[in-house]
Parts: C-alpha cells; structure tokens; sequence
C-alpha cells in the first residue's frame, strides 16, 4: 500500500517535471501575454513553409530552422508585439551553445574567438526585454551568424530599432531573418573545431497589418561594412524568397500574398535617409 502511494507520488513528479520542458518542434502554449497564448506552429503566421525533414527548434520568443552543417540558422523568425517592446530585463553577456542540440551539432562560444567576426543576434537581444528566459535563449548560438562587426553596430542594428517602432505602431510585426548564400561565391569558414560558415549577406523580411491592410517589404544586405542608406537596401519579399527558395508568409490568402510579396514602397514603412 505504502509502495503504491509512493510510486503515484513518483510519477506525478516525474510528470510535473516533464510537463516543464518544450519539446523541439512543439510550440510551449503558456501565456506570452495575459490576453493570448502562443498559437500552434501550423498557425504562426512569421513561419515560412517548412516541412517534417527540416530541424526546426522552438524557443520561448522564436522558432529556428537550424543547419546543423553550417552550425548557423537557415532562418529565424518571430513575432514583435507592442508590449514586447519594452521591459527592463538586463542584456546577458555569455552566449552559449544551444541546449536543444548535441555536442556534435552545436556551435561554441569559442568557434568565434579570434575570427574576426561579430557573433550577430538574428533576433536581436534589444527585442527580449520582456522577459528573461527570452533574453537567455537569444543568446543561444543557434540564433547567431558570423556578421561584419561594422554591419552588426551599424545599418543592422539600424533596422532592429526601426522594427520595434513598427511594432508599436502597429501592434504587432512578424520577422523572419537569416544568412545568405550565394552559389557563385566561395564560402569562408571559422572555428577550430567546427568549421562555421560565414555568410555572404543577410536578408529580414517583415510583415504587418497597418490600418486593415497587409503589407511585407524586405531587405537584404553584403557581410560587410555598408556606407550607404538603409532604404538602398530596402528590396520586394519575392525577390528574398528567388533568392532564398523560402516560401514567407503563406498563411496569407493567395491573392494578398501574391500582391504584398511583388510589392516594394519603402515609402509605406517610412524609411529615409538617415
């Protein structure tokens, strides 16, 4: 009798403990705010189109496909709302190696010492303030790229501070972001155990409903120092996903995507010269 009331005991630690943990590829549903739990990953609507072959890794502020060849994310993408903008939860400063990979799969800290290149946030740590396993997981190295220092303090950085005014504007952004691979171009790597590569640019794309009414643009950027303004980088979704084989926002109906996607007007998201 004794030994069955402890084994039930037992097991419902046991699966309080489990009940704890995301699983890779499942979307946590605990509240990120009081008015909304956190949809499905089949309803989120900043995912591109993945399928079950694809390492898909679910954190508590974003979703990553990750290669495990290159040791960088193919794309990351979230969703920024309004009061997703604010909080008062310190920067980290340690960026570790993924939890949800294995030795063999993850990057290290140390793959970058010395390599000449920034550890560059695709979600950026400036969007996590309002929460802090949000902050400590946008240091996994799952959600970093080898990026030009000067790119990663300048027009990068740059467009994460445009994108939270979007977000307040409006509510709500959905991101998506990721390195960039050209065919015709030789791939560098760093690391001393893992042979890390190095991009040769970087693209984000963005969507958002203003005043009823969807709209996407996109941007796309060299691994390098850019001299120029940011809305010279400023491109169509099409021409990311031509150049990416991504399929962005699909949930959309047909006719919207089709529209947004082609559509290119900088002028809508107010982008200037600085």
């Amino acid at each position: 009798m004794h030994f069955n009331i402890l084994l039930s005991l037992a097991l419902s630690l046991l699966l309080s403990m489990c009940s704890g943990k995301m699983v890779v590829g499942e979307k946590d549903n605990t509240q990120k705010s009081d008015e909304q739990k956190t949809p499905a990953l089949e309803e989120m609507m900043e995912l591109p189109a993945f399928d079950a072959t694809q390492h898909i890794i679910v954190h508590k502020a974003y979703v990553v496909n990750y290669n495990s060849d290159n040791y960088i994310p193919n794309w990351v993408a979230y969703e920024l709302t309004y009061a997703e903008t604010y909080g008062d939860i310190k920067r980290k400063t340690n960026f570790n190696a993924d939890p949800e990979l294995s030795a063999d799969e993850a990057a290290q800290w140390w793959d970058y010492r010395r390599s000449g290149y920034d550890r560059g946030h695709m979600a950026p740590a400036g969007d996590m303030k309002w929460d802090d396993v949000a902050m400590t997981e946008s240091f996994y190295l799952t959600n970093v790229c080898p990026q030009d220092s000067a790119l990663n303090h300048g027009l990068w950085n740059d467009l994460e501070n445009k994108a939270r005014k979007w977000a307040r504007r409006d509510s709500s952004l959905y991101i998506v972001c990721g390195p960039v691979f050209y065919s015709n171009q030789t791939v560098q790597h760093i690391g001393t155990e893992r042979h890390i590569a190095v991009p040769h640019g970087f693209f984000k794309v963005f969507l958002r409903q203003h005043k009823g009414e969807w709209q996407a643009i996109g941007f796309l950027f060299k691994n390098e120092q850019e001299r120029n303004e940011l809305r010279d980088h400023a491109v169509s979704v099409d021409e990311i996903e031509k150049l990416t084989g991504y399929n962005f926002f699909h949930l959309l109906d047909d006719e919207t995507e089709n529209r947004i996607e082609a559509d290119l007007n900088p002028d809508l998201w107010g982008v200037v010269c600085r």
